[in-house]
């Protein structure tokens, strides 16, 4: 059989197995490029993956380093303000150990706190240098002393031989005396005749000049007592000033804190900073204020009690309580009944709360029996105040009640203790006036506008302008002046926001 030019099976065969080894062939080598990428990244990735778990355990060791740092045995960093965590008690130690110092970081924080110290070691620096020149002055006192007995022993010596010549001639002295006395006897009588009848003089001139005195004394009183209510003249000073008033939440801040021993409910009548002095009326009050909260050092709060609606309380207003001073503890004496709101009822052991509370104390006080606490007090230059409360008319009771002797017994012991006052120069004030000036007001005492129960006016009703004695006022007012009522429901005062009821 002749051979032929076209492909057979066998060259297609061929031709298959060629082409497939060369695919199988680049495959190979593309699976082998991507195995080797894949065995590199995975390398690089194991490094990675080590440098990361490196870096963390680190990060923990530090971590931990500064929660030894800081003291904090807590599992967790937590955020501000979360319990149980360490920013959380940071937090809360920065705001109970740096008080008013605090910062927002703990490194402020110590920045203050250093500031503070170094101001408190100046402070004690001059008081150390204070001291010193105390120690100078005294020690030149001691020498300025020891030179003075010094001259009184050398004169006793010289007086020692004085009295030794004295006693060496006394006898001849006494032989001289006898003859005077004598004469002197003889004198005696007639001096002492003369005498009986210049005593029986005397008696007569005294007895008229003491009762001028006496009349003197009264007239004295009568004007000392006008030219009081006349110029209202004070001695008292502010106790401190409003720094800052928020009308919103009726909240004041006073520049008087823990380190001047203030304490809560402590209230404060409320003064214009451009006033002309303290504690002279009660018509001069233009607030009243209760500490709420101790703040810091010199820093308190208190809310509005009450506030006069034409004098908006403002920074720089001055705050007074006759209860309370910085460092002292005031002391008053009391007589007379004593019934904040005139229920009838005895409110004298709610004042003594009210003292105590503010650290004041009484030094001696009439009870409403008429015997007096503690049965040898009396007035001293110590005591600030005599205060005097009401006094029962004695003719509203039968002859044969016992509360007349009770009265009378009071009556005779605020008759001493006023005596007392003036000779040490102690100020009088009413129950009414003492409640006023120490910022405190009986919610019972609230003038209610359209009620029916009279009110007492400072400066007298309509009435007085045709009968100045009337001083009362029916309570009745115009429709305008009936829709103020407070957070109780209760009508409040025109012109007058009470916010402490």
């Amino acid at each position: 059989m002749a051979s032929s030019d076209k492909p057979t099976a066998v060259h297609f065969t061929l031709i298959f197995f060629v082409m497939m080894t060369l695919i199988l062939a680049v495959m190979t080598y593309l699976n082998w490029r991507d195995l080797s990428d894949a065995e590199a990244a995975k390398v690089s990735l194991q490094n990675q993956l080590g440098a990361s778990e490196t870096g963390i355990t680190n990060l923990h060791a530090e971590i931990d380093s500064l929660k030894a740092a800081l003291g904090y045995d807590f599992p967790d960093v937590g955020a501000a303000g979360q319990q149980g965590t360490v920013l959380g008690q940071l937090t809360q130690d920065l705001a109970n150990i740096g008080r008013d110092l605090q910062e927002p970081t703990v490194a402020a924080t110590g920045v203050a706190m250093r500031n503070r110290i170094d101001q408190l070691t100046a402070e004690l620096a001059a008081a150390q240098q204070s001291l010193q020149n105390v120690n100078d002055e005294l020690l030149a006192v001691k020498s300025q002393y020891q030179s003075e007995v010094d001259q009184i022993q050398e004169s006793q010596q010289s007086s020692e031989a004085n009295l030794q010549t004295f006693i060496t001639d006394r006898d001849e002295i006494v032989s001289q005396k006898d003859q005077a006395l004598s004469q002197l006897r003889a004198d005696l009588n007639r001096v002492q005749t003369e005498k009986g009848l210049l005593e029986d003089q005397m008696l007569s001139l005294r007895r008229g000049f003491d009762d001028q005195l006496s009349k003197i004394n009264k007239i004295n009183a009568q004007l000392r007592e006008e030219l009081d209510n006349v110029n209202r003249v004070s001695f008292e000073v502010p106790d401190g000033e409003i720094r800052r008033v928020d009308n919103n939440t009726r909240t004041v801040w006073v520049n008087l804190g823990d380190a001047d021993n203030l304490r809560p409910q402590t209230t404060f009548s409320v003064y214009d900073q451009d006033h002309h002095g303290v504690g002279r009326g009660p018509e001069d009050i233009k607030g009243r204020i209760e500490v709420t909260r101790i703040l810091g050092p010199h820093l308190s709060q208190a809310r509005i009690l009450e506030e006069d609606l034409i004098r908006p309380m403002s920074e720089q207003d001055v705050v007074y309580t006759p209860v309370w001073s910085a460092g002292l503890t005031e002391r008053f004496a009391f007589v007379g009944e004593i019934d904040f709101d005139d229920d009838g009822q005895s409110d004298r052991s709610q004042l003594h709360d009210i003292l105590q509370q503010s650290g004041a104390e009484v030094s001696v006080e009439i009870d409403d029996e008429g015997y007096r606490i503690p049965e040898d007090g009396v007035i001293t230059k110590d005591t600030k105040f005599l205060v005097l409360g009401h006094f029962p008319d004695p003719s509203d009771y039968a002859a044969e009640d016992p509360n007349r002797e009770r009265i009378a017994r009071m009556q005779r012991e605020a008759s001493e203790l006023t005596t007392q006052a003036e000779r040490q120069g102690v100020r009088k004030l009413s129950l009414n006036e003492f409640l006023a000036f120490m910022g405190y007001r009986p919610s019972q005492r609230l003038f209610l506008p359209g009620g029916d129960m009279p009110y007492t006016l400072q400066s007298g009703g309509e009435d007085a302008i045709l009968n100045p004695d009337v001083r009362f006022s029916s309570g009745r007012t115009s429709e305008l002046f009936r829709r103020d009522y407070n957070a109780k429901g209760e009508l409040v005062k025109p012109g007058t926001r009470n916010y402490g009821n």
